[in-house]
């Protein structure tokens, strides 16, 4: 099984491709990561344009590595209404993408991959990534903060859901 994790977003979305390095894995260490990274909006152009152009760099890596399941963030309510309307918009983007590739889909909140990679629910977004480098010696680099939340993402519901 190859999983996708997607970190959503209107200007910068996070993904990460893994895959099981044994046949029944049991803990984080047991997969192989495959690709992380992030696809960046252009700004220049309209918020539509915007949202497409999103959409149409997920299909494409979807494309390219297969995945059989994509794990993406559930949506959150923040204090401000518009953000929250252009984040919706744009996860709707990312489950077209993902339905035109016919990859089935799971949600996973932020407060459960915090609370699965670092134990804390309220864990920030520094805290995670250097989890993520000590459990799975995971070089982040200079990676936004968005590539290795995908990469929790992943990592968290194969473990927790999968196999665990």
């Amino acid at each position: 099984m190859k999983i996708l994790g997607i970190d959503p977003g209107s200007r910068i979305v996070g993904y990460a491709f893994i895959v099981a390095k044994i046949p029944r894995p049991l803990r984080v260490t047991d997969f192989h990561i495959l690709d992380v990274g992030v696809v960046k909006a252009n700004l220049t152009g309209s918020f539509l344009t915007r949202i497409g152009d999103l959409h149409e760099a997920l299909f494409t890596l979807a494309q390219q590595h297969a995945p059989t399941l994509c794990v993406l963030e559930s949506a959150f309510m923040g204090k401000n209404a518009q953000s929250a309307l252009k984040l919706g918009q744009a996860r709707g983007a990312m489950i077209a993408a993902m339905s035109r590739c016919q990859v089935p889909m799971v949600e996973l909140s932020p407060t459960e991959v915090k609370q699965f990679i670092t134990g804390k629910g309220n864990a920030d977004k520094q805290t995670v990534r250097a989890m993520l480098e000590t459990l799975v010696q995971f070089q982040a680099g200079n990676l936004p903060l968005d590539a290795t939340d995908a990469l929790a993402l992943a990592l968290g519901y194969a473990s927790r859901n999968l196999w665990g």
